[in-house]
């Protein structure tokens, strides 16, 4: 197999067994957790579900992200008459644990590569992931090799101080020898500070990253970016100048999310995205993606929103293409943007709130934020992409159904457990199992690692607490495989990880696959929590909480408070009667009062029905609610051909006008 730049990786035989992946008689969704370099036990348990599943729906955030794209590429290629991709996607960890030739580190490694000027920065981070001494020995080597020029300067330093006698006040005394390595200490951290934090003032011109995914090294190994380009078009069949895309993937009905987290609205965005909202600049893109998916994107515009034409100047900025034509890889780069490793992905937004001065007042200032002067057109703001697992980093609701027609997979990461070190793959057996709250335990002793337990704590909580609580609802944690990693050199941020724990972990992929299907599609003597019973818990589950809801229904539609017009009046009210907003013509009036009366009777009958009879009566615990909710994945249909995308500035006209005058 070559890489984006021609070079060999690693020759693949394709295994015996590729025709086991020919003909599967099941359909199932999977969603897999972020974790950067952890992302490598998702092959084996993705070939190892390919077996018996076709998969449907596929869903990832991050390292989950990147997973979720080779899986879909695979089934794309097996949609198209050929089990080649799931063979090629079986030896991905092979690929990623060799050391290519004349180095001392996997491929693995030199998927990360710094950028110029960002190499120090680099190596002194990845020393923080080694362990004892080495640890401090790396960081030793980054120190010297990023700063020379300080060093040079503390050795002349030296050679003043201690060997010419003009400097002999030095030699004098131990005191003076003393004084002298205290001074050249700290000249030395003078110059480091300046060095690190020159670096690190560059940053922000970088995308706040220190690699932009792109390849650094001429004839190396080629960085994530090229490389998985390269690798999805193996994987999917398709030429290189074609990229695989989420309508590619539609068109055999696959669909693939992933969520990124747009740092600069504050929230997450599902992908592919599915509003009219956003621009890209190609000069940038460019020092982000290879040139045939930058070239692909510009010559596959999106819509333009309803407004640009009249008030937006968009010279310069190319529309990004709409969720269909969307190239794969993008996606996977944007969800896999993990803060300060890899450069923040730079797309553009019109902010159509800003104040537009009037005529007679007086100009301002041009400001970013500020208003915007007489005549003056409004033009794209940047707007940063980051981690997806900053907002959702294990998106397990992505494909959720009341009633599944097939199980949703998930597959989380955790860390290991010390009191069970030889249980690395692990998944609930009993309805009554799969409820222990998760722990973080926080040492009291008095060192910076108890406040840095501390602090990544917090940001934990808040970036995880609501997933952390999905996994125990019942209909959830039955269908979540847990992969234990040790966090001091598995998975995680241990961007050097040696071949032989490269290869470990990636095992436990096959055995998280295994597990599944010795619950889902095998079940195995002693397994209570199967398909059926799954099936069995949502339809429970489902019905106490519909139960419930339709009564909360029928008694805030049959209850108005005294003097305000109820529901049924709201409903039935004339044509030229306010509210204006959203109206309904009298087809949909009649409709929808008929299905009001039915569900108002049903909840009557809900409400008068003894307790030990109700479907809430003995349901599954912990109880969950139904809840309206903002909607964060992409629409189910985004990526059909000629689908229409939703344009924010004209969504709210449209969406009150669109019913017309009656009939």
């Amino acid at each position: 197999m070559l890489g984006a730049q021609g070079n060999v990786i690693h020759q693949i035989d394709m295994p015996a067994l590729a025709d086991q992946f020919s003909s599967p008689a099941r359909k199932c969704d999977v969603v897999m957790k972020g974790g950067i370099t952890s992302g490598i036990v998702y092959p084996s348990a993705i070939c190892a579900l390919a077996q018996t599943y076709r998969f449907m729906n596929i869903g990832g955030t991050s390292a989950g992200a990147i997973a979720a794209a080779a899986a879909a590429a695979a089934e794309y290629r097996r949609a198209n008459g050929s089990t080649e991709g799931f063979a090629l996607l079986s030896g991905l960890p092979d690929i990623l644990k060799t050391t290519p030739p004349g180095s001392k580190h996997t491929n693995l490694y030199w998927l990360f590569q710094p950028d110029d000027g960002a190499r120090m920065l680099f190596d002194a981070a990845v020393s923080f992931t080694r362990h004892g001494a080495s640890r401090y020995f790396s960081l030793l080597r980054a120190l010297l090799v990023g700063a020379p020029l300080v060093w040079i300067v503390v050795v002349l330093l030296g050679v003043l101080f201690f060997l010419l006698p003009v400097f002999s006040i030095f030699q004098d005394s131990v005191f003076g020898i003393l004084s002298g390595l205290l001074w050249l200490g700290l000249i030395a951290t003078i110059g480091l500070a300046i060095v690190i934090g020159g670096s690190l003032s560059r940053l922000p011109g970088r995308g706040f990253g220190l690699c932009s995914g792109l390849s650094t090294l001429k004839d190396g190994p080629p960085a994530l970016t090229p490389w998985f380009h390269t690798f999805l078009s193996d994987v999917s069949g398709k030429p290189l100048n074609e990229p695989l895309t989420f309508g590619d993937l539609r068109d055999r009905d696959i669909q693939l999310r992933m969520i990124s987290t747009c740092l600069t609205h504050g929230r997450a965005y599902g992908l592919p995205i599915d509003t009219k909202d956003f621009y890209f600049k190609e000069d940038e893109f460019r020092q982000y993606f290879p040139d045939d998916v930058v070239n692909w994107m510009v010559a596959h515009p999106g819509p333009p929103p309803s407004r640009e034409e009249k008030s937006v100047d968009v010279s310069g900025f190319c529309r990004l293409p709409g969720p269909s034509d969307l190239p794969v890889v993008v996606a996977a780069r944007m969800s896999l943007s993990f803060p300060f490793l890899f450069r923040a992905v730079p797309l553009y937004a019109v902010d159509f709130t800003l104040r537009q001065v009037k005529k007679g007042e007086p100009a301002v200032k041009p400001e970013p934020g500020g208003a915007l002067n007489v005549g003056q057109l409004r033009r794209p703001e940047r707007c940063w992409f980051l981690d997806g697992g900053i907002c959702s980093n294990f998106p397990v609701y992505m494909f959720d159904a009341p009633l599944p027609r097939w199980p949703t997979f998930g597959i989380d990461l955790q860390e290991a457990r010390p009191d069970r070190p030889d249980n690395k793959v692990w998944m609930p057996e009993r309805n009554e199992e799969g409820l222990g709250e998760l722990w973080n335990r926080i040492p009291d002793t008095p060192a910076f690692g108890a406040l840095g337990k501390y602090i990544f704590g917090m940001i934990d909580t808040a970036r995880n607490w609501t997933e952390n609580r999905q996994m125990t609802v019942p209909g959830y944690r039955d269908r979540i495989v847990h992969i234990r990693l040790d966090d001091e050199n598995e998975g995680g941020l241990s961007l050097d990880m040696p071949p032989g724990i490269v290869d470990s972990v990636s095992k436990r992929g096959f055995l998280a696959g295994e597990l599944l299907l010795s619950h889902f599609a095998y079940p195995k003597p002693g397994v209570t929590l199967t398909w059926d019973n799954h099936r069995w818990i949502r339809f429970r589950s489902s019905a106490g909480r519909f139960e419930e809801w339709m009564m909360e229904f029928q008694e805030g539609f049959s209850h108005s408070e005294s003097g305000e017009q109820c529901y049924e009046d709201l409903l039935q009210r004339p044509r030229s009667a306010p509210p204006d907003s959203y109206r309904l013509n009298s087809r949909q009036r009649k409709h929808l009062a008929d299905w009001v009366a039915l569900l108002l009777d049903a909840a009557k009958q809900a409400e008068a029905a003894p307790s030990d009879q109700r479907a809430s009566q003995g349901e599954p615990k912990p109880t969950p609610v139904l809840r309206l909710l903002p909607r964060t994945v992409s629409k189910p249909d985004a990526d059909l051909g000629g689908a229409p995308l939703i344009d924010p500035q004209n969504e709210g006209t449209r969406a009150v006008m669109e019913n017309g005058p009656e009939p």
